[in-house]
């Protein structure tokens, strides 16, 4: 007897440790999880003072209907972009014209713009439980948590049926976390399996639900979840599920369209709407049933018919092809640049379209482009590099390219000014030849069928080799080049040995052109020989765009020049109009085997402008001085 009373003592004082050790464990635990409670408080915060921006379209400017309904998606609009679009037009605010959208009346919208999300390709945006469609919250209830309004974090009867379903099956298949179990584990501790996981999230739960509401609980898991990757982007979050899946605002999602998000959540990539279609269908009708027998659903809510499904991911195959939501997201992630976001919206879609279609021609992966473009107005920058993995700043501002003909309305600004050059002079295009110390030179043309004569506002326009440099040659080397050293101190001297420096022989950053450019626009109000020059090449159906501008961009008058170099791996397009001038290049970075390239400023970097310019919901302005 005295034996049993020693060891149940033994037994008492060890339960008593026990129960103390876990019991300063778990306070331990939850002084840890206190500390991280501002993160939950920041996001309701967050979720409720949603930072906002104006989409300004004015009056007379176009956009492309798709783009157009892309920025009311993210509105902070209760109706659809369809119903928006609708009274616009009864407005008379919009016209709709075949594919575009003409502006009649300027508009301004407030968009969703804070992306919570600290990946580049990632998106994430809070939303306030009453915006989230109820569809949303009973389907996600009805499958992963039934009795979620019930428990108080841990529910012990599903935690028990689930222990022995995997009893039986001698395998983890059930795991009976709650929902307030799955954000814990997903929003503060590691997917790890552990026991010491598993009770820290127990007792989190538990916190958890004692110190926030059910509706809380429910937002933050639907605000912060995995939703999959679309269009190279991270879907997290119910607002980016509904518009990466269906371009849709959570108030116009369907009930079945409900349960189709919530099927993904079992495992996005496995039940990938594209890849693995009928995985998904399989799913999430064997889902809708589930939830209409749990009375989540009303009875006349209808599953998909197969033509519908067909419909969908049709839809989603030509978005996934056309990646403008990628675009947007982009745009709404670029704090670099300070340009409104539709100007950055569009100009990473004309961009991105061009080095698509090149890399499609070409079979490689080695091209890029550069854009550095300025508001006379406002001083604000516009600068784009397409290269995520890469810094942006080192590739404009450091990095060289051979600048090609984008030098010649500098020179003859040169020539007109310092020297007295009238650009209605002739000259003669034959061949002329110079004897320098690394041996003979002699300028060559792109085409050989060139008149025998020409006059210098001719050579401007074609862009021609020879009489820019047989008239600075007449001028004399060396009473050009300081000049020229003004603008670009980098040259090479003498000029009289790399004349070739002329025609864009010398290799400069997209800044440094931006800022030569920039300087020599600024003389042109007060300087009437630089305007006369800078005039030359503000009819676009007479230069080297010709081909390439259109007739309604054709109709205004802009300055715009095309450089190439080193067969094609360089290629450029200045430009000046209305309040708007800079660089756009594009080309290949990567040293290595010289190849001919088909590719000129004309086919890619005026395209690239030509695309932003006549569609960013702004009136076309023609070239003035500044």
């Amino acid at each position: 007897m005295q034996r049993i009373k020693k060891t149940f003592k033994y037994i008492l004082v060890i339960s008593v440790i026990c129960c103390t050790i876990v019991s300063l464990i778990c306070y331990s635990w939850v002084i840890e999880l206190k500390e991280k409670k501002w993160q939950l408080d920041s996001e309701i915060h967050s979720s409720q003072n949603i930072l906002k921006t104006n989409l300004s379209f004015e009056e007379g400017g176009r956009f492309y209907l798709d783009d157009f309904k892309l920025m009311l998606l993210f509105s902070d609009n209760k109706n659809s972009p369809d119903e928006q679009i609708t009274k616009l037009v009864k407005e008379n605010s919009i016209l709709i014209k075949e594919k575009f959208v003409y502006f009649q009346k300027s508009i301004t919208k407030n968009i969703i713009n804070e992306n919570l999300c600290k990946d580049i390709y990632c998106y994430r945006i809070n939303m306030p439980f009453e915006k989230i469609s109820p569809y949303i919250w009973k389907a996600l209830m009805g499958v992963e948590d039934i009795r979620f309004l019930n428990h108080k974090g841990i529910d012990l009867k599903s935690l028990f049926r689930a222990l022995i379903v995997d009893i039986i099956a001698l395998k983890y298949k059930q795991g009976g976390s709650t929902l307030t179990q799955q954000f814990i584990k997903n929003f503060f501790l590691k997917n790890e399996k552990s026991l010491k996981r598993k009770f820290k999230e127990f007792v989190w739960s538990i916190y958890l639900e004692s110190n926030f509401t059910k509706k809380e609980i429910i937002s933050f898991y639907l605000n912060y979840v995995y939703w999959g990757s679309f269009q190279g982007i991270k879907i997290k979050g119910i607002t980016a599920a509904s518009l990466f899946y269906f371009y849709k605002n959570l108030n116009d999602i369907s009930a079945y369209e409900s349960t189709i998000l919530i099927s993904l959540l079992k495992g996005p990539s496995y039940y990938h709407p594209i890849r693995r279609t009928e995985r998904l269908k399989k799913r999430a009708n064997l889902l809708f049933k589930k939830l209409k027998n749990e009375k989540m659903f009303q009875e006349n809510e209808l599953a998909w018919s197969e033509a519908e499904w067909n419909k969908w991911i049709s839809k989603l195959k030509l978005n996934n092809s056309k990646r403008k939501l990628r675009h947007m997201i982009t745009a709404i992630n670029d704090k670099t640049s300070d340009f409104d976001l539709i100007d950055r919206y569009i100009m990473f879609k004309a961009s991105e379209n061009i080095l698509s279609n090149v890399k499609k021609k070409y079979k490689e992966n080695i091209f890029s482009y550069k854009v550095f473009i300025g508001n006379i107005n406002t001083g604000k920058i516009l600068n784009m590099y397409s290269r995520a993995e890469r810094k942006k700043d080192v590739a404009i501002y450091k990095e060289f390219h051979s600048v090609g003909s984008i030098l010649k309305p500098l020179i003859y600004s040169i020539l007109s000014n310092d020297f007295g050059v009238n650009m209605d002079e002739k000259i003669r295009t034959d061949r002329v030849n110079f004897k320098l110390l690394s041996g003979n030179w002699s300028p060559r043309e792109a085409h050989d069928k060139l008149p025998n004569v020409v006059d210098l506002r001719y050579a401007l326009q074609h862009s021609l080799n020879r009489p820019v440099v047989k008239v600075v040659n007449r001028v004399g080397f060396d009473n050009f080049e300081p000049k020229l050293s003004e603008y670009i101190p980098e040259l090479k001297k003498p000029l009289s040995q790399y004349p070739a420096q002329l025609l864009g022989a010398i290799e400069l950053p997209v800044s440094r052109v931006f800022e030569i450019y920039k300087k020599l626009l600024s003389s042109c109000k007060t300087n009437e020989k630089i305007k006369n020059v800078l005039n030359i090449l503000t009819d676009p159906t007479k230069t080297t765009i010709s081909h390439r501008v259109g007739n309604l961009l054709g109709n205004y008058k802009f300055f715009g020049k095309t450089g190439t170099s080193n067969g094609g791996m360089n290629n450029w397009f200045i430009f000046s109009q209305g309040n708007l001038f800079g660089v756009i290049w594009f080309g290949r970075e990567e040293k290595g085997k010289k190849e001919n390239y088909k590719l000129y400023g004309s086919n890619t970097a005026f395209l690239i402008y030509k695309n932003f310019i006549l569609n960013r919901g702004k009136p076309i302005s023609e070239f003035e001085c500044f």
